[in-house]
This record gives structure tokens, sequence and C-alpha cells, in this order.
């Protein structure tokens, strides 16, 4: 997994993967978005970059912003598990976010399959965000479902696709939370 990522299409992109390549920040930035119950059994000192760079043939070629793998603690640090968390900046809300989330998951379990085998990790996309708009985008790709659809027949409610993100909106944060983040200066020229 250690294939070397593509030049970022975008300065902001560019940003954002220098400031959070540094796992420090990076980890600061998970910490504050995760329940401190999740938060305090990752070992954060043991907290690695992965290639976020996926294959598809429909796609050609797709990478989302990064990807990280950090290891959790379960049942009085007896069992290890891996933890990913896919990291996708956005400067635009994206009405299809959930959906292009899906897909990078689903291609990080692909890659983990084929290379660590089962079970399954946990994948935890977060978006971090620092339009001039509010988001106002959905949060989960069960909400890109038709709604009538579910309404009136609730019975299929169960069948429809949930994966929630993360949303890290900057624009919400005042100037001391910006700093604290490592972000006041890019949110400075962005916003």
């Amino acid at each position: 997994m250690s294939e070397e990522p593509s030049a970022p299409s975008q300065p902001h992109d560019a940003f954002v993967r220098e400031v959070y390549g540094d796992l420090k920040r990076a980890a600061s930035l998970f910490r504050r978005q995760l329940p401190r119950s999740v938060s305090d059994r990752i070992e954060w000192e043991r907290l690695r970059q992965e290639s976020g760079h996926f294959v598809d043939e429909d796609l050609k070629h797709q990478e989302s912003d990064l990807v990280f793998r950090a290891p959790m603690r379960l049942g009085g640090g007896e069992a290890e598990v891996a933890l990913y968390v896919l990291l996708e900046h956005q400067s635009t809300p994206d009405g299809e976010m959930p959906l292009r989330l899906l897909r990078y998951v689903v291609r990080l379990l692909q890659r983990h399959v084929r290379e660590l085998g089962l079970p399954l990790p946990l994948v935890l996309p977060v978006v971090l965000y620092n339009g001039r708009r509010p988001w106002r985008a959905p949060l989960d790709v069960g909400d890109l479902v038709e709604p009538s659809l579910l309404d009136a027949v609730p019975e299929l409610r169960p069948f429809a696709p949930q994966l929630r993100y993360v949303l890290d909106d900057l624009s919400s944060l005042d100037a001391a939370e910006l700093a604290e983040s490592g972000l006041d200066a890019y949110a400075a020229i962005a916003l």
C-alpha cells in the first residue's frame, strides 16, 4: 500500500495534504471529530497514512484526498483492530458526496480484503469543508434514495444503503478553533 499519490488537482487540496500529511495534525482533527469513547481507544502514536489511490475500470482513476489507518484497542487492550479514516476535502457542497464516499469506501475495503483478508475494518469518512456557502448536502447515502418510495413502503427502509460521513465545517469554527486545527491560514484564504 505504498503507492505514491499523484499531484493534487487544486491548490487547496495540496494545502490540505501538506497540513494533514503531518500525523499529529491529522490525529488532532480526528480526536475533535470522533466521540471520546472511540478516540480514547485509538493508538494515535501508531496512526499512519495509507494510499488513497484507487483504480477502477469505470472511473479509470479515482483518488481520495487522504486515507489513514489507526489501530484501536478492544477489550482491555487484548485485541487490536484497524480503523480507517478517509479524509475528503471540499470547497463547494456536493449533493452526491455520500455516493462518492461510498465508492471510495468500497474500494478501500476491497483492497483490504485483497491484501489482508477478512474481517473488514471500519472506515470512517470525514469531509473537511471550507466553502463560503453553508453545507446543505446529504450526509448519508440513504438520503439519496427516493423518499416517496420509502415513505410509501416503510418495509423497504432497511434495504436502503447507509453510509454516513462526518462533516468538519471549517466555516462554522471561530479563529481560535481554526488555529487549533492547524488550518487557520488556509481557511482565511479559502473562505
